[in-house]
C-alpha cells in the first residue's frame, strides 16, 4: 500500500506538483485518523494566526 502512495506522490511532483507527504506507522484507530485529519486540512486549506 505505501509503494502506490509513494508511486503517486513522486508521480506528482515530477510533474512540478507541490506534495506534503507523511509517513508513519499507525493502525486504523480514532487516535491516528484524528491527528493525520488535521494535519491534512492544514496542509490543504492553510493555517490562519489570529494572534495578529
Amino acid at each position: 500500500m505505501i509503494n502506490n502512495s509513494l508511486n503517486v506522490k513522486n508521480t506528482l511532483e515530477s510533474l512540478d506538483y507541490h506534495v506534503d507527504f507523511e509517513f508513519f506507522k499507525s493502525g486504523h484507530d480514532y487516535l491516528s485518523w484524528g491527528q493525520t485529519l488535521a494535519t491534512g486540512l492544514i496542509a490543504l486549506i492553510g493555517y490562519q494566526d489570529d494572534t495578529e
